[in-house]
């Protein structure tokens, strides 16, 4: 099976203050973990805490997705480290990684996202060209993770493309996302468009405190 991993890969970020705990919120519906998205309180089975930024985490998160899981969401305030969560997530990811940033904070939309994924633009519809490029970074055993920082950047389609990214029915393991942004990317999370992912593909949401002293 394959094993290399795309070469758009990026300099892990500086170390960030000391923070409080993290607050991992994840409700089981069924066989599939789904995390406590807006209008989902009544079902919320409790708030697991975890110290962040720390191995715990990313482990909880790495076996989430091998083992079914579709989407991480990571929110969090401004230096609550987001980035480095994301990056240690990747770096530990077992298999093919793609990884987006978008500094410019300007609207983010499939066409940035394919232009970092290295995906030939063909003419043909965006979405369908990104998953079927991810997805070929995918093994029999492990997906392939498309990671998106500053994601609540993204634009309105982007933001549905990748929910059809992550619904689509692959035949093997296919393509999960790891999502970074403000806290403001859990609300939109719950739109029409997207919110089909929560039930019954499965979404963990991580959600960081400001850290001390800020």
């Amino acid at each position: 099976s394959r094993s290399s991993r795309p070469p758009n890969q990026h300099r892990p970020p500086r170390a960030l203050p000391r923070a409080r705990q993290a607050v991992i919120s994840v409700v089981r519906l069924g066989d599939h973990l789904v995390a406590a998205l807006p209008g989902m309180d009544d079902v919320v089975a409790g708030a697991a805490p975890c110290s962040r930024p720390n191995g715990a985490t990313t482990q909880k998160v790495l076996e989430f997705l091998h083992s079914g899981g579709r989407v991480v969401l990571i929110t969090g305030p401004p230096t609550s480290g987001k980035t480095r969560l994301l990056h240690e997530i990747a770096s530990a990811f077992e298999g093919g990684v793609f990884k987006v940033a978008n500094p410019l904070a300007a609207p983010l939309s499939l066409t940035r996202i394919m232009v970092q994924a290295n995906v030939m633009d063909d003419g043909g519809d965006e979405a369908t060209l990104l998953r079927t490029h991810l997805a070929r970074y995918a093994t029999p055993e492990t997906p392939a993770l498309l990671a998106i920082d500053d994601a609540h950047t993204l634009d309105d389609e982007a933001l549905s493309g990748l929910a059809g990214l992550a619904l689509h029915p692959y035949d093997g393991p296919g393509v999960v996302l790891l999502l970074a942004g403000s806290p403001e990317l859990t609300a939109r999370m719950d739109t029409p468009a997207v919110a089909a992912l929560s039930n019954p593909q499965g979404v963990f949401a991580v959600t960081l405190p400001r850290a001390e002293g800020e």
